[in-house]
């Protein structure tokens, strides 16, 4: 076995392509689309422009079995002021020392950098999928979110890594028999000064920046929180902008001024599944096409800027979300991630709408 570190294009293809040997005939793995990750993965991603990123694969001859990335985030070193690494898109078969190869490369390259810590899975920040799940491997993932062997738990523990937080998905059951009295509630806390409204996307560049503005204030004391640049919030838009739905993406202006927004996805993941990885024209017209058969939601994100009194402002967004989706037709929600140790009134608004934990993420960590 040997580490190599991905140089070119062919290389960067073949270390996209490791997970469909690692996951062939798992039914909820489901395949990213090809042509994303090597968006991610090369600086056409803004990201690039303030961190650094080795990728390495492990080879039995020239087979690959193993996968990893090695990253200086500068954005989160100047925001915690610490000397922080990390490491993502960690994949392997159920092998310890190929594991231990893979992280003993990335040590070696971190501490050149003069990295005092590393934590991870993230792929390749908290902005876009992290964690490595821990428990609910018998589910397939919703949209952005990821999955993982049962195994990989072991791998990570074994080589010294341990919990630094981990993330919480919850599913709640959308139906309309959650009675007028929790909508009543919210309309008591609705102030003729608060108008909540659908995100428009023939202007989706100023409301991406409006959402920048609050997400930025809203998570600005979040554990694992970076700001998101112009330009990384814009890339974000425009590849999320084919899968949005106006209706799922609200903002809360209020006073006039925009203050509270929330964010949720159709799960397209179970029609990703069918593509195996590739999309062509006609492929994407019956992606859209099916989309009208997804009867599940993945709800992102929720912020309310600071100065604002948070717990008068979630409950009615929240509803507003909920009220839509349900007029959409769709019938199951993931509110995902979510900070175990978060005491938001979001988490009780979670529990009264019935909310399960359905899977658990982990974020480790480990001292160099």
């Amino acid at each position: 076995m040997k580490i190599v570190q991905v140089k070119n294009k062919s290389e960067l293809r073949e270390f996209i392509k490791i997970p469909w040997k690692i996951y062939e005939g798992n039914p909820y793995w489901v395949p990213p689309l090809i042509k994303e990750q090597e968006r991610i993965l090369t600086p056409v991603n803004p990201f690039f422009k303030h961190a650094d990123v080795e990728l390495f694969m492990a080879k039995d001859n020239s087979n690959p079995i193993g996968r990893i990335a090695a990253i200086i985030d500068y954005n989160y070193q100047d925001y915690y002021q610490e000397k922080a690494g990390a490491f993502g898109f960690f994949e392997s078969i159920d092998d310890y020392e190929v594991a231990q190869a893979l992280f003993d490369q990335v040590f070696e390259w971190l501490k050149t950098k003069k990295v005092e810590m590393i934590m991870g899975p993230l792929n390749p920040s908290t902005n876009e999928e992290c964690g490595l799940l821990v428990e609910g491997f018998e589910r397939s993932p919703f949209i952005m979110m990821p999955y993982n062997h049962s195994y990989y738990p072991h791998l990570m523990e074994k080589y010294g890594f341990e919990k630094e937080r981990d993330l919480l998905a919850y599913e709640v059951i959308l139906n309309r028999d959650y009675g007028s009295k929790w909508l009543a509630l919210s309309e008591k806390f609705k102030k003729k000064a608060v108008k909540i409204r659908s995100i428009n996307l023939k202007k989706l560049k100023r409301e991406i920046e409006i959402i920048r503005d609050i997400y930025n204030s809203a998570w600005s004391e979040n554990w694992g929180f970076v700001p998101m640049t112009d330009e990384e919030i814009h890339w974000m838009g425009r590849r999320l902008k084919p899968l949005a739905e106006p209706e799922l993406i609200l903002i809360a202006e209020i006073e006039g001024f925009p203050a509270g927004f929330v964010m949720a996805l159709p799960n397209y993941n179970n029609l990703l599944k069918k593509l195996n990885g590739t999309i062509n024209p006609i492929s994407a017209m019956k992606l859209l096409w099916n989309s009208r058969k997804i009867k599940e939601v993945r709800f992102v994100t929720l912020g309310i800027k600071g100065g604002y009194r948070r717990n008068r402002y979630l409950l009615p967004i929240f509803s507003e979300f909920i009220k839509n989706a349900i007029a959409k037709g769709y019938q199951l929600a993931e509110i995902s991630w979510i900070l175990e140790d978060n005491l938001n009134p979001q988490n009780a608004i979670i529990k009264h709408l019935g909310g399960k934990i359905s899977k658990k993420y982990r974020i480790y960590g480990m001292r160099l």
